[in-house]
């Protein structure tokens, strides 16, 4: 991040890092990276540098979008009791 020289981009992959170290540290048998995780940060990071925000907005919207939908799948079971 600190190699890039760019405060935006600084901005906004600091919380995220510190995020997934403090994860990682509390919760190790947790995973925090979907598979989709590479092609939505080099798409977003992409939009940052070319400063378009209308394509940023749209690709982080899409990606948590899905992301949400993933979680509330596998969490599912926990939150209805069992019932599906």
């Amino acid at each position: 991040v600190a190699g890039t020289h760019d405060q935006v981009v600084g901005w906004m992959a600091r919380p995220l890092l510190e995020l997934n170290r403090d994860v990682q540290q509390r919760w190790p048998q947790i995973v925090m990276f979907d598979p989709s995780l590479t092609r939505f940060t080099t798409d977003l990071l992409a939009a940052a540098v070319a400063r378009d925000v209308p394509l940023a907005t749209a690709r982080m919207r899409a990606h948590y979008d899905a992301i949400d939908v993933s979680v509330r799948a596998l969490l599912s079971p926990f939150v209805s009791g069992g019932k599906t």
